[in-house]
């Protein structure tokens, strides 16, 4: 009887190995047949999908000269498109700010499209921007930013572009310093906290100067060290490692678009005086640390000698019997 019921289990459990085998083999089967089907579709949905991109395209192509003049749009129709249209769409998701970016980088003519770039970067609606949106329109706009930026690196090191569009391109990087050093500086907690969000989408692409990189870095380094709230003191740790972290990458001013020799040679020696100031600045900063060490651990060893004096002091035996010989006197004039 027992010889029975194991070789009933045994069957039983080989009867169950055989079906889960089975039933995985059909699944794989499954699984095969709905890839097989949908490599087969992928030759007629990359045709579909270009074709359905040249419509897009061509429908905005058409409909472009309806929002802006396509030749020469005026100051006044770039700002208002800027507010109806740009800035609405590029806060409000990670993909309408990309695809914002890359509609002014890539379906606008390239004069055209620095124009529209120009006038954006060169005011001061970023940090009006900075100031007013919430974390998370912060963080769509950086990806904005970066799409404008990553575009624009690309046509600064194409060939055959003109040295004048560099310096049009080196000017837009320093107006978003501008704008990013002055909300991080800024004792306003949105404005600090949504510079750090802008910032940690744009690092890929910016700052890519090395002048620009370093005044970024000093900026963060001086909130960190005084930053008394810590999620924006955390913030600017981050921020701070991940842009040091790029460090290899920064490129000097002279070339990022060409300076003459004479030129050069000014901004290499300004640049190393300026250099020289922050390490004396920052030799200033330690030496003077270390007198307030100094002059801490020195009055903390003179408060710990008279501690130790006045209780020596107190212990004497002669102190003692004094006080009592005092106590006895005071006992002896007392009238009876």
């Amino acid at each position: 009887a027992n010889t029975s019921i194991v070789d009933h289990l045994e069957r039983l459990r080989k009867e169950r190995f055989t079906l889960e085998v089975e039933t995985k083999e059909l699944k794989l089967k499954k699984e095969k047949r709905f890839n097989d089907e949908v490599l087969a579709k992928i030759p007629e949905d990359d045709e579909a999908h270009k074709t359905h991109s040249e419509e897009i395209l061509k429908n905005i192509e058409e409909r472009l000269g309806n929002w802006v003049n396509e030749e020469n749009p005026s100051t006044e129709e770039i700002q208002a498109f800027y507010q109806s249209c740009v800035v609405p769409r590029a806060i409000h998701s990670e993909t309408d700010a990309i695809f914002t970016g890359k509609f002014i980088t890539s379906l606008l003519k390239v004069d055209v499209s620095q124009k529209f770039v120009d006038l954006f970067l060169t005011s001061e609606v970023l940090d009006t921007l900075i100031y007013t949106i919430t974390p998370l329109e912060a963080e769509n706009l950086g990806f904005f930013h970066a799409e404008i930026f990553r575009f624009y690196e690309d046509v600064r090191n194409s060939e055959g572009l003109s040295n004048d569009v560099k310096e049009v391109i080196y000017k837009w990087h320093t107006n978003g310093l501008s704008s990013i050093k002055l909300n991080i500086e800024s004792e306003n907690y949105m404005s600090r906290r949504n510079a750090f969000t802008l910032l940690k989408n744009l690092i890929d692409v910016y700052p890519i100067v090395e002048d620009h990189a370093e005044q970024i870095v000093g900026s963060i380094e001086k909130v960190s060290n005084s930053e008394e709230r810590k999620d924006l003191k955390l913030a600017s740790d981050a921020i701070l490692a991940h842009i040091k972290s790029r460090s290899k990458k920064w490129i000097h001013l002279w070339d990022f678009y060409y300076f003459p020799e004479e030129e050069k040679e000014k901004v290499i020696e300004k640049r190393n005086l300026l250099l020289k100031e922050r390490e004396n600045k920052i030799l200033e900063a330690k030496r003077a640390e270390l007198l307030r060490q100094k002059a801490q651990r020195d009055a903390e060893i003179a408060s710990r000698a008279q501690s130790r004096a006045q209780s020596r002091a107190e212990s004497r035996p002669e102190s003692r019997s004094s006080v009592r010989r005092e106590g006895e006197a005071e006992i002896r004039l007392r009238p009876r």
